[in-house]
Order: structure tokens, then C-alpha cells, then sequence
């Protein structure tokens, strides 16, 4: 019976061809689109999902008041790294976060090397998956920690680059580093994500760089992320912070800041995107294209099924004859609505199979 459920089923399609194609297609770019709202989301609510102690975790930022406007910005005065380190006991790890303007060379080959300087607790506080090396050899000045895309770029592998040395350029200035540490290559929605790789060194090796810049200069800025592991002492944390907004106002006229404030890095890519905030790290995308991929691919996927019950509607009319012959031969009615069913799911499962194609054109 099942052959014959079968035989029938392809019969009809081939019959109804254009039907069938309207159909499948239809559909297909509907679930698609519905797909891709459904991905969307996921990407969004998962962004830095990947960071094991995100709940911890909190970014400084600093808050500034120009012409009765309120401006958010990621990052505070350099010396507010050590300020924090240094006499907040509340805090349990803490890390600066620049970025470098240097390039990589290797032989006679220049890369730009999307380099940040970070202080060695970085590691502790962000998860990285290390495929080779050590995180704790950041310690070392004269090491650098690389993504396995960076690796590729640079040595065409991955595998058995440690302590094999590259030239880090800036300026006029050329510095030979080893690597030290291969990490795979965090996901897109990731703060930290780089599609061109990205690689760490320790944050005293911004003085080398940067040989103008002193750790006391409030000119100067750097992100800064605090782990704060007892939930209870964030607003200390907070109220502590406040005390050093003099010591920047009397050096900068031009950034007067409100408040130094406390994001939480498990939201803070999404509030970043909400304040429009000044960062150096990657923000969720905007909520826009989230919401508006989810409010066209549903009305999308409404309307193909709809279209598949109108057409499925017609073409069973015109099979009144085949209808009134099977009844005739003793076919019954739970027959041929698994018969009419069965011809209709066939549908449905070819139009996945396209929409899953199509997602990934779109």
C-alpha cells in the first residue's frame, strides 16, 4: 500500500509540475528567510557567550557631560589601570586593553599585525582556546600570542610555530618576538573577534611603542576590565572609582567626566549598541537588523503557507475523478486524506531541503 501511496504521489507532482515548483520554491525561500531570523537571534543572544566569567567581568567606562548631552565612551584615563589594580581590593583581576598601530614582518613580508597589549590576567579573565602554547607567556615582553588565522597568514600553518620569531615594525623601530601561544580563533560574535586574526603581548610593551606615553599621563586612555567575583561589591567598586574623576578633570579640560561606570561584559556588547558608546571592542549588531529580520521572514513564511493550502485546494479539485473512482473501488475516506496529506508533507520536506540550501546563500 505504501508503493501505491507512493506511485500516486509522484504521479500527481509530475502532473501538477508548476504547482509543485511555485510551491517548493515558495516555501523554500520562505523557511529560508525564517531561518536567517531564527540565526539572527541566536547571534545576538549569544554574543560573548564564549567567555566562561562574562558574569564577573565589567568594563570601566567613563561617562562624559558636553553641552547637557550625556556621552558614553569605553575606556578611561591610562593611569586608572594601576589606580584599580593597585588599591581596589574588591577587584580580583584586572586588565588594560590598547590597541597597537605596529605591523608583523617575516622575511620580506609585511602584515598588519591587529595587535592589542593587554596585562598577563587577561587570560584569567576571558576564555581562550589555546592549541598550542601557554597564555601565561604573555608575561614575557619579548612573546606574542597569535589566532590560528594569524598563524596561517603568517607561516601558511598552525602547527609547530612555538618560539619560532617574527619583526614587530612601528616606526622606524624593529623588535624581534617569539611566539608563544596559537589560540583558535574566537566566534563573530565575539567583543574580541578580528577577521583578519588578531594577536596579545603585554601591556608594557605599549611603553616601547608608544615611547611618549607615560603611565601617569591622564591624557592618555585604555580600556580597562575589572573581575569583581562577589556580586555585592560592584556599587563599592563604583563608589570608588568616582574619587578619581577630579584627578582627570583638572588634567583634562577638553573630557570632563560625570561618573566612571560599570558595565557588566556579559551585556555590554548590547549596551554598547544601544548608547551608541565610543568603544574599541565589537558591538552587538544593531537591534534593527535582529528585529527585522524576524518581522519579514514570519510574514514571509505566513503568506508560502497560505499560497500551499490555495494551490493544494485547487489541485484536489480538479482530481474529483480520481476521487470518485477510488471511492468507487472501495477506497476510504482516511485513505485519501493520507493519500492528500502525505502528498502535501513531500512538499513541505522538499522546500526545507531548498530552504536549508538557501540559507546559506543569504
Amino acid at each position: 500500500m505504501l508503493k501505491n501511496y507512493l506511485l500516486i504521489t509522484l504521479r500527481s507532482m509530475k502532473k501538477n509540475r508548476t504547482f509543485i515548483f511555485i510551491n517548493v520554491f515558495g516555501m523554500g525561500i520562505a523557511v529560508a528567510c525564517t531561518i536567517v531570523g531564527y540565526l539572527a537571534y541566536q547571534y545576538d543572544a549569544t554574543f560573548d557567550a564564549v567567555h566562561d566569567n562574562r558574569q564577573d567581568i565589567y568594563r570601566v567606562s567613563a561617562v562624559r557631560s558636553f553641552e547637557n548631552n550625556l556621552s558614553h565612551y569605553g575606556y578611561v584615563p591610562l593611569p586608572m589601570g594601576n589606580v584599580v589594580a593597585n588599591s581596589m581590593g574588591d577587584v580580583e583581576l584586572s586588565s588594560r586593553f590598547s590597541q597597537s598601530h605596529s605591523n608583523f614582518k617575516r622575511a620580506t613580508d609585511l602584515f598588519p599585525s591587529s595587535l592589542s597589549y593587554v596585562d598577563p590576567e587577561f587570560f584569567q579573565m576571558f576564555t581562550f582556546d589555546f592549541i598550542a602554547g601557554d597564555p601565561a607567556s604573555v608575561t614575557d615582553n619579548t612573546s606574542v600570542v597569535i589566532s590560528e588565522s594569524m598563524a596561517i597568514k603568517l607561516f601558511g600553518t598552525a602547527s609547530d610555530i612555538i618560539e619560532q620569531t617574527i619583526t614587530q615594525v612601528y616606526g622606524d623601530q624593529l623588535k624581534e618576538i617569539k611566539i608563544s601561544g596559537v589560540f583558535r580563533d574566537p566566534p563573530r560574535n565575539s567583543s574580541f573577534f578580528n577577521p583578519d586574526g588578531s594577536a596579545f603581548m603585554n601591556f608594557e610593551n605599549y611603553g616601547d611603542e608608544f615611547g611618549d606615553v607615560r603611565e601617569d599621563d591622564w591624557t592618555q586612555e585604555t580600556t580597562l576590565f575589572v573581575s569583581i567575583g562577589n556580586a555585592t561589591r560592584v556599587g563599592s567598586v563604583h563608589k570608588q572609582l568616582q574619587a578619581y574623576r577630579a584627578a582627570n578633570n583638572k588634567v583634562r579640560l577638553d573630557f570632563q567626566i560625570q561618573e566612571f561606570s560599570l558595565i557588566q561584559f556579559a551585556s555590554m556588547a548590547k549596551e554598547d549598541r544601544a548608547t551608541d558608546a565610543r568603544i574599541r571592542t565589537n558591538p552587538a549588531p544593531p537591534k534593527s537588523a535582529i528585529i527585522g529580520a524576524i518581522t519579514m521572514g514570519l510574514p514571509i513564511l505566513l503568506i508560502a503557507c497560505f499560497n500551499l493550502t490555495n494551490t493544494a485546494i485547487a489541485i484536489s479539485a480538479r482530481r474529483l475523478k480520481e476521487i470518485g473512482i477510488r471511492k468507487v473501488m472501495g477506497g476510504k475516506r482516511k485513505q485519501l486524506i493520507v493519500q492528500f496529506m502525505g502528498e502535501t508533507t513531500s512538499i513541505c520536506f522538499l522546500a526545507l531541503i531548498v530552504g536549508v540550501m538557501l540559507t546559506d546563500v543569504l
